[in-house]
Formats: C-alpha cells, structure tokens, sequence
C-alpha cells in the first residue's frame, strides 16, 4: 500500500529519529525519556503560532532545504540545563543558560545527522541557534514568509513522571522515495551469423566470451539496522562513580631558553606568568575545571573553589 507524506514520515522518518533523539537525550542529561509521536499538522506553520504556548525556548536550525523551529516549554529547558549541569533548575532563562542548551543542541544533531546520512530521511543542519520567544509575533519573525505552506509536528516527550509537549514547524519538507535497482538488460538472441562463424572454435574460451553481452545490474544487499525495533538504553553513569581522577592546582607557568634553565641553582627564583592574588587553576585530568585560591587546612595546603568555568565549556568536556 503506497503511503502518503503524513503516514511516510510517522511511520518511517520518526523510527529513523526516534532512538537516536532519545539516545542523545539519555546521555547528556542522565535521565530516560520516553519519546513519541503526536500529531501531524499540515494546515500550514503560521496558523499553528497562535496555539504556541508562550514564552518557550525555540531551536531554529537550516537544512538543506528545510527551515525547522523546534518549541520546548520553558520549564523543561530549565529542567534540562540543570539536569546537564547537576544542579537544580534555574528560576530565569538568561543567555547562560541558553548557551549551555545551544552545546547540547548541536551534539544531538550532530548524532541525528550521522545516524541518518546516507538514508531518504539524511539532513545537513546549519545555522542552530536556541533563543528564548516571549510571544506569538516573535514566533512569527522566525517562521518564513511562506510559512502556509508548512507542517507541524508535535512530539511527547516524558521525564520524570512529567510528559512535555513538544512543537516542530517545518517549511520546505520534501519525502523522497527510493529509486529502484535498474533493470539488467536482455541478452541478445543468438544471430544465425554469429552461430555459424566456425572461427569462434578455434578461439580460447576467454576470447570468445570477451565479446559476449553480460547481464550486469547493480547487487542488492539486505538493510542492516540495529536501531529497529528497539530503543537504546541511557549509558549508567553509576558505574563511572568510583573511577578515581586526578585533580592537579596551576600555580603558574614559564617559558625559558635552554640556556637559561641550564643557568639555574640553588636559590634561584622563576617568575611565573600569574600575578599574585591572581587566581589559581584547578585541572580534572587535562580539563580545567574551575579557579581557586590557595588555604591551609591542619597544616597542609588546600584550595577553595572560587569560581566554575561556564557551563559551555563543562558540556564541551562531556562530549
């Protein structure tokens, strides 16, 4: 039975993104989601703002051809970006907090683009950009002039014993259908002339067959999709909880010529780059992870943490 658009991309394009979407999800944010599909909306995107909940944080991104906005409540971002960070929900949504969500957004569609390339349903994404919409005209400046001629879907997402919904307008859609294997050509019936000809008896067998037609067509390979039918598991994080790290403090640093450190002795000084009182640098492995300054706690030295460094680049760390 031929399937229309509506059916092709719910019952076909959604399988393809629906376990790597949750996958993604599941890694950044420790937690399971529960991700299904919800309505089909094909009356066009601008009539479907009036309906937007507002405010709400909204994902724009650029395909190929396509132009998407992707609309999440504004408590699950908030949720999100605490979640990422392993901190409580934040009360505002300021730039801070939509940066860290703009990392996670690109990680997740950077896997999405790889899990489906080569496939009817592979994208280029561009341009991903997460701002926050206080109201129905700012979600109109972002959808296209032909916004008419857009669908929407709309996404369930559960977490946590709460079930968001989520919106995606979409312009420029297009479902592409596979092209069949071409057809081998007929081998020509055997002429009179060409069985007649007693000297292809006397030729090597590899010769004769040189000038012979071959049926040539393209080998066909059965699909091999391990996401099918199954949803992936979020990886346990519980299982990395014991894994010791070491935790080294930057005092300082000096480039100095060969002939300079051959110079040195004892009591020689060494002017570091860092003024004093300047803050010193907390390293995890090879990842800075905060700033510090130097205490003693019962006769040894210590660090108090100051200062994190910004969410973006903690997310880049857990990539």
């Amino acid at each position: 039975m031929a399937l229309n658009n509506k059916e092709q991309f719910i019952q076909t394009g959604f399988q393809e993104f629906q376990p790597v979407v949750s996958e993604g999800l599941a890694q950044l944010f420790q937690r399971e989601f529960a991700f299904s599909f919800g309505e089909f909306i094909d009356d066009g995107t601008s009539a479907q703002t009036a309906s937007q909940e507002y405010p709400c944080v909204v994902i724009s991104l650029t395909g190929d051809a396509t132009k998407h906005q992707i609309s999440i409540p504004l408590e699950l971002a908030a949720n999100l970006y605490g979640w990422m960070l392993g901190m409580d929900a934040p009360e505002d949504t300021n730039d801070e907090v939509l940066e860290g969500l703009q990392e996670a957004a690109n990680q997740i569609i950077g896997q999405l683009q790889a899990a489906v390339d080569g496939t009817e349903w592979g994208f280029q994404a561009n341009d991903v950009v997460v701002k926050k919409v206080a109201g129905e005209s700012d979600m109109a400046s972002l959808i296209p002039a032909d916004g008419d001629a857009g669908v929407v879907m709309t996404y369930n997402l559960g977490v946590d014993d709460q079930t968001y919904t989520i919106r995606h307008f979409c312009q420029g859609l297009k479902f592409n259908t596979k092209t069949a294997a071409p057809k081998a050509e007929p081998i020509p019936e055997e002429t009179e002339e060409m069985s007649s000809d007693s000297d292809f008896g006397d030729q090597d067998e590899s010769e004769a067959d040189e000038g012979s037609p071959v049926d040539v067509h393209r080998a066909a390979f059965d699909t091999i999709n391990s996401k099918s039918g199954t949803t992936s598991k979020p990886r346990n994080i519980s299982m990395l909880l014991d894994v010791e790290l070491e935790v080294y403090v930057e005092l300082g640093r000096k480039r100095m010529k060969i002939q300079d450190l051959l110079k040195l002795g004892k009591g020689s000084l060494i002017e570091l780059d860092r003024s004093a009182g300047e803050p010193l640098s907390i390293f995890i492995g090879d990842k800075k992870l905060a700033e510090g300054e130097v205490v003693v706690v019962d006769d040894r030295f210590g660090i108090r943490i100051t200062q994190l460094i910004g969410p973006k680049e903690r997310i880049k760390s857990l990539a």
